[in-house]
């Protein structure tokens, strides 16, 4: 039998900023007029990054929603920009 390894993961903080950094171009695509809408459907841990990601799209002037997927999954969908 083989001694068990153990496979590294990625720190909890690191995947975080990565998510955030991906919602954060998401929604200056939005805001620059390159995209009209953005969903992000494999964000890590969508749910712990919604706050901050809404903050970021509310700074931009671009809608921000967390939509469920059939299969569980959190989906982020980031757009149109906000026109009030």
């Amino acid at each position: 039998m083989e001694p068990l390894r153990v496979v590294p993961s990625e720190p909890a903080d690191e995947a975080r900023e990565r998510s955030l950094e991906m919602i954060e171009g998401a929604v200056r695509l939005v805001a620059s007029g390159v995209a009209t809408r953005v969903s992000l459907g494999s964000i890590a841990a969508a749910e712990s990054v919604a706050p901050s990601a809404a903050a970021i799209a509310q700074r931009y002037g671009v809608c921000f929603a967390l939509e469920r997927q059939p299969d569980g999954r959190a989906a982020i969908l980031v757009g149109p920009r906000d026109v009030r």
